[in-house]
This record gives C-alpha cells, structure tokens and sequence, in this order.
C-alpha cells in the first residue's frame, strides 16, 4: 500500500522532502490520538478506581485495602518520595 503511494507521488514529481512531511504528519497524527484516547481511559480507570474501590486487596499483604492513589497536588516530587520509600523499604 505505501510502496504504490510512493510511486504515484514520485510519478506525480513529489520531492523526498514532501514525502517525508507526509508520513510525519501521519505518524505525528498517530501518535497523538493514541496519547489522547490513552490518557482518556488512564484516567477514567484511576477515577473509577477512586470512587468505586473496585480491585481490593488482601490487607495482610499489601498493608492497604486498596490501591486508592490520586496525586493531590503539592510537591511535584511528591509521588517520586513515596515510591523511593517502597524499593528502600
């Protein structure tokens, strides 16, 4: 399917250089979509996590009853302390 792309634009008399905005501009529009719609269900999964406790823990093991972490704000370094303290420990 690209091969036969190529081939028309470069009949068509395409530059490399246009060529190689077209396929940037795909991939950059790829890329992008698939950050949006993966932060989109991120978020929706942690939110339903939140409100709605739906994976529980065994509190013996974990120490928790479930994995509940929205960050809160604050130091910006804040979640990076907290999960240091997890692999020291």
């Amino acid at each position: 399917e690209r091969i036969q792309m190529i081939g028309i634009l470069k009949a068509m008399g395409s530059s490399n250089g246009s060529m190689r905005k077209i396929f940037l501009y795909n991939a950059s529009y790829l890329i992008l979509k698939g950050l949006f719609w993966g932060n989109i269900i991120g978020l929706s999964i942690i939110g339903t996590q939140h409100f709605f406790k739906i994976i529980t823990l065994n509190p013996e093991t974990y120490y928790v009853a479930t994995n509940d972490y929205l960050y809160k704000g604050g130091d910006r370094m804040d979640f990076l302390k907290k999960s240091d303290t997890l692999f020291i420990n």
